[in-house]
C-alpha cells in the first residue's frame, strides 16, 4: 500500500513539473556583417578642409524561435548584446528555413538557419530600440541574446551565448 501511494505522489508531483516546462524549445541565432561597396563621401569641415567618411559596416541578425505545437507566447523585448530591442513575430509556414547567397560566378551558398521540424517556427524582427530606460536583466551578462517572453502571465527568459555568423554580404 506505501508503495502505491508512494508511486501515485511521484507520478503527480512528475506532471505538476512537466506542465510547467516552457513552450519555447530552441532559439536560431546569427549574425552577418554586410560591408557598403559606396565610395567614401567627402565631407566639408566649417573651415573648408574636406574630411572622407567611410561607409559603416551594417549588421543583420535573423532569429528564429521554435515553440512547440498548440503553444502561444509573447515576446516582450530582445535583448541583444545588453541593449533592449522591441520585437515582432513572423509566422514561418514552411521548414528547412534555407539562406542562399550568391557565391563566385553562377553558383550560390547554401545555409540551413532551422531545420526540418513538426513545431511552431517564428521570425524574430527588431522592430527598434526601447526608448524606456529598462534595468538589464543578470541573465543578459554574457549572452549575445537574451529573448524576454511571457507565457500564462509569466516572464521567461532565453538565453543564446554567441552568434552563429553567417557570411559576409559585400554590396556593390
Amino acid at each position: 500500500m506505501k508503495q502505491l501511494l508512494l508511486f501515485t505522489l511521484a507520478y503527480f508531483l512528475s506532471a505538476g513539473v512537466q506542465a510547467q516546462v516552457s513552450p519555447l524549445l530552441k532559439a536560431h541565432a546569427y549574425i552577418r556583417h554586410s560591408t557598403p561597396g559606396a565610395v567614401p563621401k567627402v565631407i566639408a569641415r566649417e573651415e573648408g578642409s574636406p574630411i572622407k567618411k567611410s561607409a559603416t559596416a551594417l549588421v543583420n541578425y535573423s532569429i528564429y524561435i521554435e515553440v512547440k505545437k498548440g503553444s502561444s507566447i509573447i515576446i516582450n523585448r530582445l535583448w541583444i548584446e545588453g541593449k533592449a530591442f522591441k520585437a515582432r513575430k513572423e509566422t514561418v509556414l514552411e521548414t528547412p528555413v534555407v539562406f542562399k547567397q550568391q557565391a563566385i560566378g553562377n553558383q550560390y551558398q547554401t545555409d540551413t538557419l532551422v531545420q526540418k521540424t513538426n513545431h511552431i517556427v517564428w521570425k524574430l524582427v527588431q522592430d527598434g530600440m526601447q526608448n524606456t530606460v529598462l534595468k538589464v536583466p543578470e541573465k543578459s551578462r554574457g549572452n549575445a541574446l537574451l529573448i524576454e517572453y511571457s507565457w500564462k502571465g509569466k516572464k521567461y527568459y532565453y538565453a543564446v551565448k554567441e552568434w552563429k555568423k553567417l557570411p559576409p554580404l559585400i554590396l556593390q
